[in-house]
């Protein structure tokens, strides 16, 4: 198994557990909370804005610009 087998394989699993939890979410509200209301109270404290903002660029950067 090579890196990038391992690597897709942990993003698989990274976003199906993901969804499951979005799914999750709507069917049981008051068991799970929606992932759009927790970073709603993430951004009320500006370092985690800010937080928040320079992992996105970083990302970004190195994710998305090749």
């Amino acid at each position: 198994m090579t890196g990038s087998v391992l690597g897709y394989g942990v993003w698989g699993l990274c976003g199906a557990a993901g969804v499951a939890l979005w799914v999750l979410a709507r069917a049981r509200p008051d068991l799970v909370v929606r992932p759009s209301e927790v970073v709603a109270r993430l951004v009320t404290v500006r370092v985690v804005r800010v937080a928040l903002l320079v992992g996105y660029l970083f990302l970004g950067w190195h994710l998305f610009a090749r």
